[in-house]
């Protein structure tokens, strides 16, 4: 088992690493998010596992609920730190969309329709809508068949009598990863900054796109690269003394980043 403070190199020689990157190493070989996400029971990953979400997904008691998709699932433990457990609802499919894409699989559209009919006979007082949305589609135009199919179903959300609906932006897409930018970056100058513009990608012709496609709807649009990004560069760490990583990959959040989301998205107001 490869111990945490020290790498073995190829030439049999150890080289001790400071914390910062042991950080990166943990993070990368951490499967805290699986469980943090409720996987096969809220979070529906593959076919190894249940197929439908369990019956606490969406309970009487449920105020707050959010769908998407697995980036969606790593929300869940910023937002089960300000609600009961039980007040807290989550619909999430890997790699499926929160609505019937024109490319979207079969097993997408499937959990999809149940996830709307639940939502649409629970109504929650809060619904989150959350995807890593540039990544699937480049294009968000109101006349392009994703936009078409996404508005008409923000259209039915927006007056079927919940009180907020809150669509959530894409997040920074670290390239390839956020482990592997900081590596490269620590490589570089030896040490691991806490905000990037490297490695990033924005994708902000799509995002004003979809902001533009959400708000001519009747929702709520929040811009996560507003929140996380200014003119220094994106977050790389959660603020404060620990450094923490805010995401494990390209875009899931860490569990610590996902309480830091959460908690600034409340403190703003947004939901």
């Amino acid at each position: 088992m490869l111990d945490e403070q020290v790498l073995f190199l190829g030439n049999g020689l150890y080289f001790r690493y400071p914390e910062e990157i042991l950080k990166l190493l943990r993070v990368m070989n951490s499967a805290e998010y699986l469980t943090d996400g409720r996987v096969y029971e809220c979070w529906l990953v593959d076919e190894r596992g249940p197929q439908s979400f369990a019956s606490d997904c969406l309970e009487k008691q449920t105020s707050l609920l959010i769908w998407g998709d697995s980036h969606a699932a790593t929300l869940f433990p910023g937002l089960r730190q300000h609600y009961a457990p039980a007040s807290v609802g989550q619909f999430t499919r890997a790699s499926c969309l929160p609505f019937s894409a024109p490319t979207a699989s079969e097993k997408c559209k499937t959990r999809n329709a149940y996830a709307l009919a639940a939502i649409l006979s629970a109504k929650p007082d809060t619904l989150l809508i959350y995807s890593v949305w540039s990544r699937y589609f480049p294009n968000w135009s109101a006349d392009s068949a994703q936009g078409i199919a996404l508005a008409t179903e923000l259209k039915q959300l927006a007056t079927s009598g919940i009180r907020h609906v809150v669509f959530l932006g894409s997040p920074p897409d670290w390239q390839p990863g956020l482990p592997e930018a900081l590596w490269a970056e620590f490589s570089k100058t030896g040490r691991t900054p806490d905000r990037l513009f490297d490695h990033l990608q924005l994708h902000e012709a799509s995002e004003q796109q979809l902001k533009k496609l959400v708000e001519k709807a009747g929702v709520k649009y929040v811009s996560l690269i507003d929140l996380l990004c200014n003119e220094s560069g994106c977050l790389t760490k959660v603020p404060g003394d620990r450094g923490d990583l805010i995401a494990f990959d390209y875009g899931h959040f860490t569990a610590v980043g996902a309480k830091f989301v959460i908690d600034q998205l409340v403190a703003k107001g947004e939901f």
